[in-house]
Order: structure tokens, then sequence, then C-alpha cells
């Protein structure tokens, strides 16, 4: 399988379970700081960005954009649009892609 550039609805399913880890609980932390409502936004931009650094790293770009949703999604453009419920294997699954996704590159 290849590399590609996730979409956003995917970026929202990942934040919406960190965000809901800490509702009654003790969260998810994301840069030092516990992944919540008001920094959704920061965090699913820097997942965004940490994809398409893997996949810029795999493929070089050209015109036709990197592998993924056309347009490819902009991190600086990302607004989280939240996931109601989420389902526990489905989260793991997700999480899963997404790692995928993004190991291409050393760091």
């Amino acid at each position: 399988m290849s590399a590609f550039i996730l979409g956003t609805d995917h970026i929202d399913y990942l934040v919406s379970a960190a965000v809901g880890a800490g509702i009654g609980g003790h969260g998810l932390y994301w840069d030092g700081e516990r992944v919540e409502w008001h920094n959704a936004d920061r965090v699913g931009a820097a997942l965004l960005r940490e994809n398409i650094a893997s996949v810029s790293f795999r493929y070089a770009p050209h015109d036709g954009g990197l592998p993924g949703p056309v347009p490819n999604p902009v991190p600086e453009d990302y607004g989280y649009q939240p996931f109601l419920r989420v389902e526990t294997a489905q989260v793991l699954k997700a999480i899963d892609c997404y790692e995928y996704q993004s190991c291409e590159h050393p760091g």
C-alpha cells in the first residue's frame, strides 16, 4: 500500500477521540497541553502537517499534488469538525492508518 494524505474527516475523528478521552478522565496531552475543544484546531493541524511531511518525503510533490484528497488539505486552513460518537475499535483502526501514513520520513 502506498502512503497518502489523509482527509480532514480522518483527522477530525482522531482529534474527537483525543478530546473524548479527557471527558471524565485524565485525558491525552499534545505538546504539554491536554487535548480539549479549545486547542482541537491546533492539534488537528499538527497531525495533518506531520502526515503531509511524511508523504512529501516519500513522494516528490508535482503539479497534481500528493496522493490523497484533491485538493490536498492545508494545515493552516484546518478547522476541527467534531464527531459526536467514536467507537473504540474504529479509533484503533484510525490510529493504525494514521501511523502508517505518517511514518515515511526519518523524523
